[in-house]
Formats: C-alpha cells, structure tokens, sequence
C-alpha cells in the first residue's frame, strides 16, 4: 500500500515554526501534520536529501512499494493537501 506523509521541516529555535505549529493546532490541522526537528537524526537526513535552506519547510513525501519520494511543496499545495486531508 502508498503511504502519504504531510510534514514539516521545524527547528525549536524558529519563531515562523512555532506560529505554523499554533496556526494548525487552531484549525484543527496539527495532527493530520507530522513534525520533523531540524536537529533530530531524521531531520538532518531530510535536509540533506532534500537541499532544504530554511525552516520551516513543508514537505510531501509517498512511500510506494518501500520507496519513498520526496516533494517541497509551496505553502498553496502544503495547505491544500492538510486541509482536504489528502
């Protein structure tokens, strides 16, 4: 089966961070959303894997047959995927 991951590339350090976190956890959205710490083992693999520059960054990654593929969305895409809970 596909597996999709909603997720965001944070850093406890990043105020922008903690407003997105508050903005999903308002609407409802926080839990359809997976966190993933810039300082953590799998945050450094993510953003080596992925080029990403800054946090937070929101990412798309689908696991098909045990391989997963990664996509930095835009803010329009990232929204539209949590909130129709795609």
């Amino acid at each position: 089966p596909n597996t999709l991951i909603k997720a965001v590339v944070v850093s406890e350090h990043c105020d922008y961070c903690a407003r997105l976190k508050e903005h999903l956890k308002e609407k409802g959205l926080v839990d359809k959303v997976q966190f993933i710490d810039v300082d953590s083992e799998e945050g450094r693999k993510v953003v080596e894997e992925n080029n990403i520059r800054g946090v937070p960054e929101c990412i798309i990654s689908v696991e098909i047959d045990g391989k997963k593929q990664t996509k930095i969305c835009t803010d329009e895409e990232f929204k539209k995927l949590v909130e129709e809970g795609v």
